[in-house]
Order: structure tokens, then C-alpha cells, then sequence
């Protein structure tokens, strides 16, 4: 796996936070915090109408610019449904400190159908369950050789996806097992950004360069962390 991994650089000002720190300057939120969790769902309640409206794709991503391995909860996409089979999509993204969203995007390409479509239980996204994911995905890192000059410095990425249901699928199709099973699964895949401790950064001007290396995992059907080998 690692022999794989593309290396990246960031442009790096501050000095990256742990995957559980709380907030950064007071309105800051760590990836996998608990108080960045709760603030995925309190701006989710914010701009979408849960009792209306079913999500079927919730992604939140660190920041991708110079406070890239900060580990900063910065982007907040959603894709849903609503009563009416119209799906929307909504991006929320951190801007100096404060979150704002977009308006709902209407997307007229497909019709999903909002009764037929599981949706994502956003009860089922905890801190626990995430903090149990980024350390089961730590644990797979390690069987790699020479894993041990590699030092965990932020969450690129965390996915949550379920198929949504197309309104023209026929009552034979929707009602088979199989058809079932892959639109009640939720799919769950992260990234995790790495440094190698033996790679020193490189200055330039006022700014440090540092190479990190983005691994992606997935759970299994079993409920196992794995490598995304899709992602690689």
C-alpha cells in the first residue's frame, strides 16, 4: 500500500491539530471532533427540512488551501430528496471562522424517489463511530511496512452514501433482495493524510512545504475498515 501513495504538498503556516482537538481560534472545528460533529448536524438541521426531505450523500472535507493537515472542518456537501422526488444539493463551506450555505442547487438530470429511498440517519454519525473508524483505519496502516515513519496528521475526507432509488424502477426490481440490499447499504469511505517523519519540510519565503500522502479506506459488508483499492 504504501508504495502506492501519491505524494502531495501543502503549504503549511500553522502547525496541525490532532483528529480530536476541539476548536481552532474559537470557531474552528476539528474533523472528527465531538463539537465538530455535532456542528455537521446542527448546520444540516439548519438548512434542510428533516422531517421533509431524505439525504442520501453527506461528505464534510478539511481545508484544501493553505491550512491544508490543520485537520479544519471546511466543506459540508448534502445531497437530498423531498417529497416531491426532487433532489437538491447544498454546500456548506467555513469561511474565515463562519459556515455558510448555499442556496438548495435543484438537480433536474435525475428523478430520485424520496418513499423508495432509505435516506441516511444522521443518529448513526457519532463521535464515537467516527473516533472508531479513524483508529480501526490506524490499525490496518500499521501491518504496513515501514508504517512506523508515518505520522497521522489530519482527516482529508469522511463519506456516508446510500443509493437512492430511481422513481422509474419497476415494482419486480424494487421489491428483489438484491436490489434491496444495495440501496439499503450505507456506504462509508475516509481519507486519511499522512507525513513522512524522514521527509523534511521545505521552506519557501515565509511559508513551509510539506509532503503528505492521502490514504482512502472503506468499511466492508462485514463492518471492517479496508483500503479503498476503487481510490487508490
Amino acid at each position: 500500500m504504501i508504495a502506492k501513495l501519491t505524494r502531495k504538498a501543502a503549504l503549511i503556516a500553522v502547525a496541525a491539530l490532532a483528529l480530536s482537538s476541539c476548536s481552532f481560534l474559537g470557531k474552528d472545528y476539528g474533523m472528527a471532533s465531538e463539537e465538530g460533529i455535532a456542528k455537521i448536524k446542527e448546520l444540516i438541521a439548519a438548512n434542510v427540512k428533516l422531517d421533509e426531505c431524505k439525504i442520501y450523500r453527506l461528505e464534510w472535507k478539511e481545508d484544501d488551501n493553505d491550512r491544508k493537515l490543520e485537520n479544519i472542518l471546511t466543506q459540508i456537501n448534502i445531497n437530498y430528496i423531498d417529497k416531491s422526488n426532487d433532489e437538491y444539493v447544498i454546500n456548506i463551506t467555513n469561511v474565515k471562522g463562519d459556515f455558510v450555505a448555499t442556496e438548495p442547487d435543484c438537480m433536474s438530470e435525475d428523478k430520485y424517489s424520496y418513499e423508495m429511498t432509505k435516506g441516511i440517519d444522521l443518529n448513526t454519525i457519532t463521535y464515537d463511530y467516527i473516533q472508531k473508524l479513524t483508529d480501526d483505519a490506524l490499525e490496518v496502516f500499521k501491518q504496513e511496512e515501514d508504517s512506523e515513519i508515518y505520522e497521522l496528521k489530519s482527516a482529508e475526507e469522511y463519506r456516508f452514501y446510500v443509493s437512492p432509488v430511481s422513481i422509474t424502477t419497476s415494482p419486480d426490481k424494487k421489491n428483489a433482495d438484491w436490489f434491496k440490499k444495495s440501496h439499503e447499504t450505507i456506504d462509508v469511505s475516509f481519507a486519511l493524510n499522512f507525513i513522512n517523519k524522514e521527509e523534511n519540510p521545505e521552506v519557501k519565503g515565509r511559508h513551509i512545504w510539506t509532503n503528505y500522502y492521502s490514504i482512502p479506506f472503506t468499511v466492508d459488508e462485514n463492518g471492517a475498515v479496508i483500503y479503498d483499492e476503487d481510490a487508490i
